[in-house]
Order: structure tokens, then C-alpha cells, then sequence
């Protein structure tokens, strides 16, 4: 059945994760999430409840240290290598991703960039 299929494939989304990608899909322009006052919509929806913009802009504009650092920054061998959307590629991704940030000691326990969630 074709509605069990749409359920399975939100499994792991929260709710808030559901309605933001809901908001930003909707074909009906007026209705459209960010439609009425643009990104400021889209920043103040519930799935960036615990996100500090100001902090992340703060971060990325001063150098920021390690906490602005990305987890990965992709390095493809050519312009037409599409490596890093296959199988194969996404593994190897995640192992060098995984190498890079132990040895470097940036790990995070919770797995995301640490300190820029919180809000001032």
C-alpha cells in the first residue's frame, strides 16, 4: 500500500521536522512557509527552536575556531565526479569524515557541532 510507504519514509523525522519540510514544499505560493516575511519565517519555525542564528553568523564571519570548522568538505576529483551521491561514495565520506574528526580530537559526544545550538 502506497500510504504505508509515505509513513516509513518519515520514520526518524520529528514532528517539527515534518512540518518544516511540509512548509517548505507547499505548492501553493501564498501558503508557502518563508512566503510572508522570507527566511525570517523559516528561522523562527520550531525545528530551530534551539539554534542561535546570531551565533552561527558570529561563528562563521570571526573565523569561529573549531566550532564553525565543517564535518566534511568534499574534494571531488573532477567536475563531472558524482562519487559523493552514490553508495560507495557516502561510506567512504563517512569513514574519512570519521577519521578526520578523531584525530583531530574535535569530537563532539552528541555528534553535532558543539555550543552552537545553545542561545545567549
Amino acid at each position: 500500500d502506497d500510504d504505508d510507504d509515505d509513513d516509513d519514509d518519515d520514520e526518524g523525522l520529528s514532528s517539527a521536522a515534518r512540518d518544516l519540510i511540509s512548509g517548505l514544499l507547499t505548492s501553493e505560493v501564498a501558503a508557502r512557509l518563508g512566503s510572508v516575511n522570507g527566511a525570517d519565517d523559516v528561522k523562527a519555525h520550531a525545528f530551530f527552536q534551539s539554534l542561535s542564528f546570531d551565533r552561527v553568523l558570529a561563528s562563521v564571519t570571526s573565523g569561529g575556531g573549531d566550532e564553525a570548522a565543517p564535518m566534511f568538505i568534499p574534494a571531488p576529483d573532477d567536475a563531472e565526479d558524482t562519487s559523493y551521491f552514490d553508495a560507495v561514495g557516502r561510506r567512504r565520506i563517512r569513514r574519512r569524515a570519521a577519521r578526520e574528526t578523531w584525530s583531530s580530537g574535535q569530537a563532539h559526544p552528541g555528534g553535532g557541532l558543539s555550543g552552537l545550538g545553545e542561545r545567549r
